[in-house]
């Protein structure tokens, strides 16, 4: 009788560098052949005293294997819709940032929140300018910093989107209260809101 144990079959799975949870279909299709060229024959009465969830005969394992070979697609895809281009199109949305920003005098990114920090930092990167994070109300996970990054002179507000304008007031008065800690001095230029691709310039009566 060939069975094929979990342990083995994560020992291959650290091998090829894989470091993810154990289940089948989350093996890709080169490891899934390797696993069925790699059964380990050993007598039936072993197998017996092995935990029933730890040993697959070689009907079961093929026949776990099965959705791997029809679907290649071995990823979980979770996000909320506002976050789809920065999942789903991070190379398009960098593309639409660069053009639409290509006139903008700016050094800095500043986001908020989950999307805030994902985008700026994403968005930062690909012009190569500064990135801060101004830190939500009552939060202080491992630093009492109102705003974590580096500041230059001249930051864009990046969000989804705005809708009351809430967010943006309250990451421009964090921002000017923590520059002037400092004595420094950094100018709001505009907002840049990634969800429909759109930058409003600070004169355009939106601050």
């Amino acid at each position: 009788m060939k069975v094929l144990t979990k342990a083995m079959t994560q020992k291959m799975r650290e091998q090829a560098g894989i470091a993810l949870p154990f289940q089948y279909r989350s093996i890709p299709m080169a490891l899934a052949e390797e696993i069925n060229r790699s059964y380990v024959a050993i007598p039936s009465t072993q197998a017996q005293n092995l935990p029933r969830d730890q040993v697959y005969t070689a009907g079961n394992i093929t026949e776990e294997l099965t959705p791997v070979v029809k679907n290649e697609r071995a990823v979980i895809s979770s996000h909320a819709s506002y976050l789809s281009n920065l999942f789903d199109d991070t190379a398009g949305m960098v593309a639409r940032f660069r053009a639409k920003v290509r006139h903008v005098d700016f050094d800095t990114l500043v986001g908020t929140g989950l999307s805030g920090a994902l985008a700026a930092q994403l968005l930062a990167q690909s012009v190569s300018c500064h990135f801060a994070v101004v830190r939500k109300s009552g939060e202080s996970t491992h630093s009492n910093n109102t705003v974590e990054g580096v500041i230059g002179k001249r930051w864009l507000f990046v969000d989804d989107l705005v809708a009351s304008g809430e967010t943006r007031s309250r990451v421009k008065t964090a921002m000017q209260s923590f520059c002037e800690i400092y004595e420094f001095e950094s100018v709001y230029v505009g907002d840049y809101l990634y969800y429909n691709n759109t930058f409003h310039a600070k004169e355009d009566g939106n601050v």
